[in-house]
């Protein structure tokens, strides 16, 4: 069966491990992201990205902290899910952010933030075993 043709993009599984600017051809991908030093994901202007998702997902071998980077006019939102014992800890709203971090020292194999764009701002759903494995700033 063909793979299905999804926004201008081919779709599929992509390796990161360097700083990229990301564009309406990665739309629909996702990425594994590797590497030992810290690097930059940056995720195209919201405003010419309406429908944009990714996904992202910490492969083996990830100990630098990678930043998934809204573009300086837009910001970012959502929630992070996480698996820890204590439910008072288990989760983290992030509101206005400018990046979502996966941080390397914390963050393991399989943690994910997922990305969408509805044109005026992005929408992230990160999904960890701690809620240290995922940060958000702004």
């Amino acid at each position: 069966m063909a793979r299905p043709y999804l926004g201008g993009s081919s779709a599929g599984v992509e390796t990161l491990s360097e700083a990229v600017t990301l564009g309406v051809k990665d739309n629909g991908k996702v990425f594994i992201l590797t590497k030992a030093s810290s690097y930059a994901v940056t995720l195209p202007p919201c405003s010419t990205s309406v429908g944009f998702v990714a996904t992202f997902i910490n492969g083996d071998g990830l100990s630098g902290n990678v930043d998934i980077t809204a573009d300086p006019a837009d910001s970012m939102y959502g929630i992070l899910l996480t698996g820890e014992a204590d439910a008072t800890d288990s989760n983290e709203y992030f509101d206005a952010n400018d990046y979502v971090r996966m941080v390397g020292a914390q963050s393991v194999q399989g943690d994910r933030v997922d990305v969408m764009c509805d044109g005026s701002r992005w929408y992230t759903y990160g999904y960890a075993g701690d809620k240290n494995h995922i940060d958000g700033a702004g």
